[in-house]
């Protein structure tokens, strides 16, 4: 969100029950640091619980913990923006156990070195069972 949109938002919320929710992966704690009262983000259907750490240690004043906690995110964003989002995050679920079905149109299967790059990143992320 553009910050300046973001002010122009808060401005709004003063006498209402106006709420400011990102949808931004890489802009939770930032926002919620802003002024925002929550997020809604693609990171979390896959991995709700540390996306929820972030909002939790931010209400807890335990800023470093969910800076940390972003950190992580900000990682697994990266890392499904450069294989193939929808796909990537389909994948990751079956590692979770999630069967979630083969790619449909338009959308491809990952090749091996795709799977490889995520199944790394994982791993040294400690974010599987």
């Amino acid at each position: 969100m553009d910050y300046m949109t973001f002010l122009e938002f808060q401005n709004c919320k003063p006498d209402s029950d106006f709420r400011i929710i990102t949808g931004n992966d890489a802009q939770v704690l930032t926002t919620l640091m802003a002024g925002a009262d929550s997020a809604v983000i693609a990171m979390a259907g896959v991995f709700p619980c540390l996306c929820k750490s972030i909002f939790t240690f931010f209400e807890e004043g335990k800023l470093n913990e969910a800076k940390a906690a972003q950190d992580t995110v900000m990682e697994l964003r990266g890392l499904v923006r450069s294989v193939m989002p929808i796909m990537s995050h389909k994948y990751i679920l079956e590692k979770l156990g999630f069967c979630m079905g083969p790619a449909r149109y338009p959308f491809r299967n990952l090749n091996v070195s795709e799977k490889e790059k995520i199944d790394s990143t994982l791993a040294s992320l400690n974010l599987l069972p």
